[in-house]
């Protein structure tokens, strides 16, 4: 199976930018935040941006719309949930939201991700 790494890097950075921008959901944490700081970059198996995208790639894969699922990261006490809300093109693209909580901060965003030849999610808009 190639590695997930490259991207992972991708789609923590198209999520971190993403969070970024204002939006409305419910707040896990209380707050939300103006920004959402980097994942450490380990990226070893318990790095957040890897067990993000874990998360993401199950839901995605295996998960019905509007169910939502969730990672934790007992290390960083970070934590996220993916809920998979629209499938379209005969199963082959989903609308999701997603959420994050680094340092007691929230940034969600809501995306598109399409799976790709090679049996991989692939954000295509967020």
């Amino acid at each position: 199976m190639p590695s997930l790494k490259p991207l992972c890097a991708v789609v923590m950075v198209a999520f971190l930018t993403a969070c970024a921008a204002p939006g409305g959901t419910s707040s896990l944490a209380g707050r939300v935040p103006e920004s959402i700081p980097t994942p450490p970059s380990s990226e070893g198996p318990d790095d957040d941006g890897t067990l993000a995208t874990q998360a993401q790639q199950a839901t995605l894969e295996e998960a019905l719309d509007n169910e939502t699922r969730g990672w934790r990261n007992p290390r960083t006490r970070s934590f996220g949930t993916v809920t998979p809300l629209r499938t379209t093109h005969n199963g082959g693209c989903r609308d999701y939201r997603e959420t994050v909580i680094q340092d007691g901060r929230e940034a969600s965003r809501v995306g598109t991700a399409c799976k790709s030849s090679a049996g991989v999610w692939v954000v295509t808009r967020d």
